[in-house]
């Protein structure tokens, strides 16, 4: 651990802080100076920079809540699943097969469910009532239907892959978050608090505006973040379901401990015997009671790790490996020759220059950024891809 002694001690690092972008250091600065923050930031080793918040920042707020700190895909976070399948009996024509129809059922990109893919998750939403239910309360903030965004991938590093342990046994991960709602609702309330801003008598960062947690705006977000939650967590699970049948229908196998994960929101947590805003933004919680998964880039491992209770870092660990460069920079600099090099063995049919932006190369190394987090996780499993969707 390092501490940023230009920033006072407020900030404490678990990657040399030498090493991260000039902007990025920027923002955590600026994070040291709020006038509500609670002791110091936590900074994981997948930083990079963000949108007000740092991306791989753990931001404890002292009777606040900033919804930029929480940023614009409420819930977003993973789902994986272990199996007893070895991966000698899955050869290349078998995963091309899964894949395709994986892609036929499950939305990607920008895409919302149309009516063959809606009638084969109606079992599925039948067991959860509740959420689509909830969803209908939003149907008037957004174009479409909300519900129809349920059981929908998305783009950018939004991911299916098909993993192996190192007892060759196949894993199934997925990394979906709030969909467009999600997006629309963060951006409402980063807009609200915002114009709280003018009532404020305290110099708050810029991007950094809060809201009351007992004021009307603060229970609104709080309302809307937690809708937001259980939609990624439902999103994910339509979407393992639709995979888990699939894959059930060849092999007949077990299923073992399911695991889902937030790695966008902000909860309510005791640290340093003090109740304060924990706000995770491309952060997990690491406690040794809990599953955690950080992800790596396309064409490279996942881990899954439990947490040390560490109580500097308020017992979290980073999302995945943090990019190295912007997606404007990574389509310029980046070539598919060395992206289909990187995904060799990996079954994907999206190694070309639409997805360039998202090659391993854009990313940092997983397994540096593990190595990192001694003092935050411990090591269950180290998972390889061997098919990878994205939208």
């Amino acid at each position: 651990m390092y501490k940023y002694i230009e920033t006072g001690e407020k900030a404490r690092f678990w990657i040399e802080p030498h090493k991260i972008e000039q902007s990025a250091l920027d923002q955590i600065k600026n994070i040291t100076y709020h006038p509500r923050l609670f002791n110091w930031v936590a900074i994981m080793p997948d930083v990079h920079t963000g949108i007000g918040a740092t991306i791989g920042s753990v931001i404890p707020m002292d009777g606040v809540l900033i919804p930029s700190s929480v940023g614009v895909d409420i819930g977003c976070g993973m789902r994986t699943i272990p199996t007893d399948i070895d991966i000698k009996d899955i050869e290349q024509p078998l995963l091309q097969q899964i894949h395709n129809r994986l892609v036929d059922l499950i939305p990607l990109g920008f895409d919302h469910r149309n009516h063959k893919q809606y009638d084969y998750i109606q079992p599925v939403l039948k067991q959860i009532p509740e959420i689509v239910e909830q969803c209908h309360e939003y149907d008037h903030l957004s174009k479409n239907p909300v519900a129809t965004q349920l059981g929908t991938l998305g783009g950018g590093n939004h991911f299916i892959e098909f993993q192996k342990d190192e007892n060759n046994k196949l894993w199934l991960m997925v990394h979906s978050g709030s969909r467009n709602i999600g997006n629309i609702l963060a951006m409402k309330h980063i807009k609200i608090a915002k114009k709280v801003a003018n009532s404020y008598r305290i110099h708050v960062p810029r991007d950094l505006e809060y809201l009351e947690e007992d004021s009307p705006e603060g229970q609104r977000y709080l309302n809307d973040m937690h809708f937001a939650m259980d939609f990624a967590r439902n999103n994910r699970f339509i979407i393992m379901s639709i995979i888990k049948e699939i894959v059930y229908g060849i092999f007949g196998n077990e299923f073992f401990n399911e695991v889902d994960i937030h790695h966008n929101y902000a909860a309510k947590e005791e640290h340093f015997g003090k109740n304060v805003w924990i706000h995770r933004q491309g952060a997990t919680k690491a406690k040794s009671d809990i599953t955690g998964i950080i992800p790596g880039s396309m064409g490279t491992p996942s881990y899954i790790v439990k947490g040390t209770d560490n109580p500097d870092s308020f017992h979290s660990c980073s999302h995945g490996s943090g990019r190295t460069m912007s997606r404007r920079q990574a389509r310029r600099e980046l070539s598919v020759e060395e992206f289909n090099n990187q995904m060799k063995g990996i079954y994907s049919n999206t190694v070309d220059k639409r997805h360039i932006d998202e090659a391993p190369n854009a990313y940092k190394d997983i397994d540096t950024i593990i190595a990192y987090q001694k003092e935050l996780i411990e090591v269950v499993e180290k998972l390889q891809p061997i098919l990878n969707i994205k939208g």
